[in-house]
C-alpha cells in the first residue's frame, strides 16, 4: 500500500481530544497513522466486503481548524458531524460509537465500531446507500485496526 501525505501529522494533543470528544480509546497503530500519515491518500489497497473488492480513496484527517484548511472536507469531525444522525443507533447518544476513518471509492465509509467496546473497536464499513437515520448498516471487514492495515497490503 502506498499512501500521499497531504496534511500535517496529527498531534498528541489532537488525537486526544478526538478520544475524549468520543469517550473512546483509538488503537495504538491508528494513532500511529495519524502521527505519520494523517489523511493519506491511499494508491493502493483496498477491502473484501460480501466478496466484493472496493478501493479505497484516502484516510481521514485530523485537522485542527476545518474552515481554515484545504482538507476540512476530509476532516474526521467534519465527516462525523455531517453524517451523525445515520452513524448513531439512537437519538439520545451524545456522539456516535462508529468513528468514521477512511472513504471508499463508493463513497461509503471505513469505521471503527465502538459500540460494544469502547477499548476494543472491531473496523467496520459503513454503508452509506443502506444507513438511515438512527439506523447505521455495517459490515464487519476486520476484528481489529491491526488486522484491517494487514489485510490492506494483500
Amino acid at each position: 500500500m502506498h499512501l500521499l501525505d497531504p496534511c500535517p501529522p496529527a498531534s498528541d494533543e489532537a488525537i486526544a481530544r478526538i478520544q475524549t470528544h468520543h469517550g473512546v480509546s483509538l488503537p495504538a497503530e491508528y494513532g500511529l497513522l495519524l502521527k505519520s500519515h494523517n489523511g493519506a491518500v491511499i494508491q493502493s489497497g483496498s477491502v473484501v466486503v460480501e466478496g466484493t473488492r472496493i478501493a479505497l480513496d484516502r484516510f481521514l484527517a485530523v485537522v485542527e481548524d476545518p474552515a481554515s484548511s484545504d482538507f476540512g472536507e476530509w476532516g474526521i469531525d467534519v465527516v462525523t458531524t455531517r453524517l451523525a444522525e445515520r452513524l448513531a443507533d439512537d437519538p439520545s447518544q451524545e456522539v456516535a460509537l462508529l468513528l468514521p476513518i477512511a472513504l471508499l471509492a463508493n463513497e461509503d465509509y471505513v469505521c471503527l465500531d465502538f459500540r460494544k467496546s469502547r477499548l476494543a473497536p472491531v473496523v467496520v464499513l459503513w454503508d452509506a446507500v443502506r444507513s438511515g437515520e438512527w439506523a447505521p448498516r455495517t459490515v464487519v471487514i476486520a476484528p481489529s485496526f491491526t488486522a484491517f492495515m494487514d489485510a490492506l497490503g494483500k
